[in-house]
């Protein structure tokens, strides 16, 4: 589903769920256990790959606002987006290994000439679905802060990004 404003580039919105039915997707099973660096006190399980049925399927949102397009102070606009994922075996409904939980983005992006500058937000959820026959981790939720800069000159741009701006402690889901 996509809307629009009357006038280009003012506002947009769209909504996309999906679901998919795979067959043979490559999951991990369980075969028997092993006790790493011969470590008596620790076992892993030993796994084999296989194929069997399973199902994604989740929602996509987008959304586009202009604040500002004036000669004076250039293109202003917020962008955000929502995306939510989750997989499934169908054989016992277990989660599949490593979807991406909640992750929600929102930027303020600026535009004067040759400079274009964008400061972003991205939350994931804490990842609470994982695989627990691979002993995938859970992980917490975060916040970052990135910033981006270009100057663009005919053929030759130079970018500046610093990632994690605010320097925050956080484990990829």
């Amino acid at each position: 589903f996509n809307w629009r404003s009357a006038q280009p580039d003012q506002w947009s919105l769209s909504l996309s769920p999906y679901y998919t039915y795979v067959e043979d997707y490559i999951v991990a099973e369980v075969i028997g256990s092993f006790n790493p660096r011969m470590a008596m006190s620790v076992s892993r399980p030993q796994l084999k790959f296989t194929n069997l049925d399973a199902e994604l399927y989740g929602l996509e949102l987008k959304g586009l606002w202009q604040l500002a397009d004036t000669t004076a102070l250039g293109v202003w606009q917020l962008e955000g987006g929502a995306v939510y994922t989750r997989g499934q075996r169908r054989d016992d409904n277990s989660d599949l290994y490593q979807i991406m939980p909640l992750q929600l983005n929102l930027a303020l992006e600026h535009q004067l000439q040759r400079w274009s500058s964008r400061l972003a937000l991205e939350w994931p959820d804490e990842k609470r679905h994982t695989d627990s026959r691979r002993h995938e981790n859970a992980t917490g939720s975060y916040t970052l802060v990135n910033l981006e800069t270009r100057y663009q000159w005919q053929r030759l741009s130079v970018d500046l990004a610093v990632r994690n701006l605010l320097d925050e402690h956080y484990e990829l889901p």
